[in-house]
């Protein structure tokens, strides 16, 4: 592969596709070859589909994919006829990309056309062979490779970008759920081909042997709060974490090879996963000036029956009416079961997990702002939010709690519209000093947090801090750029660190 790098992925129609029997027809995917065709398509590469010398055999009849199977349409299709070259049917298909900078991924040999696409400069990756990643088979040499399972071809490629690119390349491995990484895919935010900040990006499989798929990675990019089994309150405000087996191996791994710069080391995210010890953090926050930011009052609780809680809320009782949230942040379903309490009698019998924080309600005019700490940039939009509190009593139907989940059902304030000249009310200066404060004590590379702005005294409140937000709701070309150089600026530190 020349200096260019991967430019062009040319994958046999059968590795991804096979036909369903007779009476059903069409076409389904094979095993892990839907995620990899997604990949491949947002990943600024030119991408081919190879169906053989016969369309009418091809497991897509007539030269056809439905599109529930997600294939788009700039997809070229590459077909061989008896009597056309390979080179003939690449140049008929509109291949756009040099041959010296494209790979043809096959599932079985093909030898005249794998020595004709050699002999143009490309490169083969045979799936299904045993053999390590990158070496070779009995009658392979440099322009060949081989791997066991499609799972493979990610890593495969990733490993001949590195050796074309070389330093100038810095391969991010990342893990996280699916739905966050098809958000992120789709987006064009995680390409598998050098994009302009000399980054490439190769998804990691937990449930797979690590060390061949780590290969050629530089960063390690997690979310690796989407693998966490239990979490329990811990000693010295630090929770006792159980995680999936997965993120035990890769921390292993991480450990034993130094030479990886892991965005962020998981201790450090630990604090974001406590609520009580988040507030305490953001109590240690102080901004000069004339502006008040800070997070709200809030006690812990251990039981909503008497005499327990009027022990813990002390004179904390006058910030009634509360919010009452899990003190575990994340990890469980129930970490986002909460409840606004609107006067001491409404903790009788209350759902929310314990132990829990009581934390006073701001009223804050039903709008709040998503703050996001890329780096040293610091992105935000604005979303309507709970009303004051004394509309939202009028919900409760006489009862004394409001109980919610967040992520599903939270009590927006539906008609309130949000006058675009009540943006420039918040004082931008002071929130990038408290992000770059937060940052710096946190450790962290990407963080998520939410302000609202207090009705009556303009007070800013922190109401909620998160680890590596997807930052869905601001502008793509304002967030990829932001995302791309929080990685290179924390790879760079890392690197002279280090050295």
């Amino acid at each position: 592969m020349d200096a260019e790098g991967l430019q062009g992925v040319l994958i046999d129609e059968d590795l991804l596709f096979h036909a369903l029997p007779d009476g059903i027809g069409g076409v389904q995917f094979q095993p892990d070859a839907q995620r990899l065709l997604c990949r491949l398509q947002h990943s600024r590469l030119f991408l081919g589909l190879f169906g053989g010398e016969n369309p009418e055999k091809s497991s897509s009849a007539n030269g056809s994919l439905p599109q529930d199977l997600g294939l788009a349409e700039n997809v070229r299709r590459v077909w061989l006829p008896q009597s056309s070259s390979p080179t003939e049917a690449l140049m008929t298909a509109g291949w756009a990309v040099p041959y010296s900078s494209s790979v043809y991924v096959t599932g079985r040999r093909k030898e005249p056309v794998e020595r004709e696409l050699i002999s143009q400069g490309w490169k083969i990756l045979r799936v299904g062979e045993r053999a390590k990643l990158g070496g070779e088979t009995e009658d392979s040499n440099d322009s060949m490779s081989a791997v066991g399972h499609l799972h493979e071809v990610a890593a495969s490629l990733a490993v001949l970008n590195k050796k074309a690119w070389k330093d100038a390349l810095v391969v991010v491995g990342y893990t996280m759920k699916w739905s966050r990484e098809f958000d992120l895919v789709k987006r064009g935010a995680l390409p598998m081909a050098r994009n302009a900040y000399g980054l490439s990006f190769l998804p990691i499989q937990l449930d797979r042997p690590l060390v061949n798929q780590l290969v050629a990675v530089d960063v390690m990019l997690h979310k690796a709060t989407d693998e966490i089994l239990s979490v329990r309150p811990g000693d010295f405000g630090m929770p006792s974490i159980e995680f999936s087996v997965g993120i035990q191996e890769l921390q292993r791994y991480l450990q034993e090879h130094a030479e990886i710069c892991v965005v962020d080391p998981l201790e450090r995210v630990l604090p974001l996963l406590d609520r009580v010890a988040t507030q305490a953090i953001l109590k240690e926050l102080r901004i000069p000036g004339e502006q008040v930011i800070r997070p709200p009052c809030s006690v812990e609780v251990t039981a909503f029956d008497e005499p327990l809680l009027s022990q813990a809320l002390g004179s904390a009782t006058k910030i009634l009416p509360a919010i009452v949230k899990p003190r575990i942040a994340c990890g469980a379903s129930e970490a986002h079961s909460m409840a606004v309490v609107f006067s001491e009698s409404g903790f009788k019998g209350l759902p929310v997990p314990l132990p829990a924080v009581v934390q006073e309600y701001v009223d804050h005019g039903a709008h709040q702002y998503k703050m996001y700490a890329i780096g040293s940039k610091l992105l935000y939009s604005r979303r309507k939010s709970t009303p004051n509190a004394s509309k939202l009593a009028t919900r409760t139907d006489g009862a004394q709690a409001l109980l919610f989940d967040s992520l599903k059902s939270l009590p927006v304030e539906a008609d309130t519209e949000m006058q675009e000249e009540n943006l420039q009310k918040l004082d931008f200066e002071i929130v990038q000093k408290a992000a770059d404060w937060l940052r710096s004590k946190l450790g962290l590379t990407i963080i998520g947090f939410d302000i609202v702005v207090q009705s009556g005294t303009n007070d800013y409140i922190i109401v909620d801090v998160n680890y590596f937000p997807t930052f869905k709701d601001v502008p793509d070309e304002e967030a990829l750029p932001a995302f791309w150089q929080a990685l290179v600026t924390r790879h760079s530190q890392w690197t002279q660190q280090r050295y």
